[in-house]
């Protein structure tokens, strides 16, 4: 591998060992290195739920989304309205989703867009299970800013069976704003993780002395069962 990408030893050690912290690799003493069938760790380029399943398929992991319901509501709540700076009386397009990976349930996800720049989607079929492709390749609508709050919560008897976890089960509550570059509202989301199927991890980068402190989504984190 050294001679190949024509660099030191020293070099590759050190990337086999930060791919071994990532979990994609196991070393066996007196066996060798493997490659996990499970890596711990999916690296996505936007946080969670934006474009999960292009994120789950680049590392191998067979992605699945099974939508439980896609309509269109003809008068949303104070809460969806303000988010996504609508009037009162604006229709929106909201699907209800469960995240699969290698056929275990990781997410329940709702997301709530304004019906009037995709109208139609809710009857479209999505292009590769990918809300976030359909909606950049058939209405060019691409967020270019994603704003996140992290909550922990409790399944309540849905979310349960939908997710296959006991009643009352910890889950990661994720609330997701999506913006365009003109920083139009596109997507309010609403997340629940399964607590010990999917890890969020969450880089944290200092500002300079008179810039905000920034928080950057950076890994997705997916526990083999």
């Amino acid at each position: 591998m050294a001679a190949q990408y024509q660099v030191s030893r020293m070099t590759i050690r050190q990337a086999l060992a930060h791919v071994e912290k990532d979990g994609i690799l196991t070393r066996l003493r007196g066996s060798g290195t493997f490659i996990n069938h499970y890596p711990n760790r999916v690296v996505p380029s936007l946080g969670f739920p934006m474009s999960f399943t292009y994120q789950v398929r680049e590392l191998g992991i067979t992605p699945a989304v099974k939508i439980i319901k896609a309509e269109v509501i003809k008068v949303p709540t104070l809460e969806i309205a303000v988010h996504l700076s609508l009037l009162d009386d604006a229709e929106v397009a909201r699907f209800t989703r469960v995240f699969f990976a290698d056929d275990k349930p990781v997410a329940l996800s709702t997301s709530i867009l304004p019906h009037h720049v995709c109208l139609g989607i809710t009857t479209t079929k999505l292009i590769n299970d990918s809300l976030s492709t359909t909606l950049a390749e058939q209405y060019g609508l691409i967020p270019t800013q994603v704003d996140q709050w992290l909550g922990a919560t409790n399944a309540d008897p849905q979310e349960a069976e939908l997710l296959n976890v006991q009643p009352g089960s910890p889950l990661l509550y994720i609330t997701t704003l999506g913006h365009l570059a003109n920083g139009t509202p596109i997507e309010y989301a609403l997340t629940s993780c399964v607590g010990d199927r999917l890890q969020l991890h969450i880089h944290v980068v200092s500002g300079e002395e008179d810039s905000p402190t920034s928080a950057m989504m950076e890994t997705i984190t997916i526990q083999p069962s």
